[in-house]
Formats: structure tokens, C-alpha cells, sequence
């Protein structure tokens, strides 16, 4: 994350790299929701999102963590749950609101 301070425009950036074994990604434009976006997904899997931005400036991007408790066989992915939130929330704050909504 990198502070509006330090940019000419004062808006702050996002930033990823993408440390995983799949090697082929896809850029994308999806406008099937609220807010238009721009998104990264694997490569023939872009159901999935796992970095984007939307049109009201909200960035979302994913990372792994594998010392957690397994992955429950319900609810959305979290890639399906990065694509909900581009396509349907302005804010961190209505972000936080659809995880808490989300099972």
C-alpha cells in the first residue's frame, strides 16, 4: 500500500505480486454489476477474481494464508467473494458489511 502522500495525484495505490503456482493470468473488464471493473484472474477461471478495481476507486486483492483452519466446503470462494465486492460495494466500510452478510 503505498499513501496518497507520496503520489503526485494524492491517491493512494494498491499494489500485488502474485507468488502462486499459476503462472497464467487473465485481465479483465466486467460490467454486470453497480461499479464497473478491472480484474486478475487465472487464467480460463475469470469466475474468480483475486485483485481488481472498480469505478468508485475501491481496490480488493487476495493473499493466501496456509496456517489457518481448512477451508469450509460452503459459501462463496474467495475469489467469487473479491468479484461481489467489486461489483457491488463503493467502500471498505460496504465491503465489511458484505463479509459480515456472507456465510
Amino acid at each position: 500500500v503505498i499513501s496518497g502522500k507520496a503520489t503526485v495525484d494524492g491517491r493512494p495505490l494498491l499494489w500485488k505480486n502474485r507468488d502462486t503456482w499459476q503462472r497464467h493470468n487473465e485481465l479483465l473488464y466486467d460490467d454486470n454489476g453497480k461499479y464497473p471493473f478491472v480484474g486478475v484472474a487465472n487464467a480460463g477461471a475469470v469466475e474468480r477474481i483475486r485483485m481488481g478495481c472498480n469505478t468508485a476507486g475501491l481496490c480488493i486483492e487476495n493473499s493466501v494464508s496456509r496456517d489457518l483452519a481448512p477451508e469450509v466446503d460452503s459459501g462463496l470462494s474467495n475469489g467469487e467473494l473479491i468479484r461481489l465486492g467489486l461489483q457491488t460495494c463503493a467502500t471498505a466500510e460496504d465491503f465489511e458489511a458484505l463479509l459480515k452478510r456472507s456465510d
